[in-house]
């Protein structure tokens, strides 16, 4: 059993694969061997020798005899499978995920927007769930669901620079914040509609129909604040723009509201972050950094969760709003 490979033991090399002796092997010269050793040993990586199978009768092939016909060194190397090539394999759980790119880690904020943003170093899922939602982007969701789903932490590292820490994506995370707030993001391009009608709050029933007449028309929602006689509902103009009438007409019939007044131009900006639970002071914080900017916020809009705060304002003023809060927070 020494050369045989054990799961969750490190990365497996393979001096010597192949079959049917030399005509179809490989095997590099011990020197090479010692070469990889040396560097996977001083970068403390966990490694282990082993074979593919019992020769001639197991195991699997690879095209490292080609090469070595040339007079190449090879070595294989891969985790270690159980039943390779089986109908079921079975590998060890892995750690954590490594995504290598050309940035070192997630940004507070876009580096387009605001210069020299400061590196998040610890995101959950939830929170780059909201961030990813309003247009932030280093992964895509089909990349994270399958290591989510095994509750697999994900680290994003630079390429260009693999001594800096990264991001660390987890599910959750006793590690504080440098900042209250962890991420800011935003997109331009939402219109709403207001919908007022008496005494809206004592009809059971009125947000649906009002739902419905967008759902009729193959529009969905952003968000939907709401006072005792008022709604709110934004949505993307694009989407919207060309089915304006059609989904006010549904309003009018299925609802019947006093009136409808639709505005465009607007951007909406999330502020994230798990620290603002616990804070105190985190909206006023805010809205002062908007207010000083003299910046109008036309929306405002937090979940129960208080993970994020989100606030609409106009078009032209969304790069100005952006940096107004991400100096207000972490400057």
């Amino acid at each position: 059993t020494k050369n045989c490979a054990y799961l969750g033991e490190g990365l497996v090399f393979n001096k010597y694969t192949g079959s049917r002796g030399k005509s179809g092997s490989n095997d590099s010269n011990p020197e090479y061997y010692a070469f990889i050793r040396k560097a996977m040993d001083e970068g403390n990586v966990c490694w282990q020798n082993a074979e593919l199978g019992k020769v001639d009768v197991g195991g699997g092939g690879t095209i490292a005899y080609i090469m070595a016909k040339y007079g190449m060194n090879v070595i294989d190397a891969g985790v270690a499978v159980l039943n390779m090539h089986a109908p079921y394999e079975a590998t060890s759980k892995a750690d954590v995920y490594e995504n290598w790119t050309d940035v070192s880690g997630f940004l507070v904020a876009d580096p387009r927007i605001v210069d020299d943003p400061a590196v998040i170093k610890f995101i959950t899922y939830r929170e780059l769930r909201e961030l990813s939602y309003m247009g932030a982007s280093v992964l895509h969701e089909d990349a994270i669901f399958p290591v989510r789903s095994c509750g697999i932490p994900i680290n994003i590292k630079n390429t260009n620079a693999p001594e800096d820490k990264g991001t660390w994506i987890v599910e959750s995370t006793c590690q504080k914040p440098d900042n209250v707030i962890t991420g800011i993001a935003g997109k331009k391009g939402f219109c709403s509609i207001l919908i007022t009608k008496s005494m809206m709050n004592s009809e059971v029933g009125f947000g649906r129909k009002v739902l419905q007449a967008f759902e009729d028309n193959g529009i969905s929602f952003e968000h939907m604040p709401s006072g005792i006689d008022t709604m709110t509902v934004l949505v993307h103009e694009d989407e919207f723009l060309h089915k304006e009438q059609s989904v006010v007409s549904a309003i009018h019939r299925l609802a019947a509201p006093d009136s409808i007044e639709i505005e465009s131009g607007l951007a909406l900006v999330a502020v994230v972050g798990r620290g603002m639970k616990s804070a105190s002071g985190t909206a006023a914080k805010l809205f002062t950094a908007l207010a000083e900017a003299q910046i109008n916020v036309r929306m405002i809009d937090q979940g129960s969760s208080e993970l994020n705060i989100i606030v609409g304002v106009e078009n032209k003023d969304f790069e100005k709003a952006i940096n107004a809060i991400y100096h207000k927070f972490c400057d």
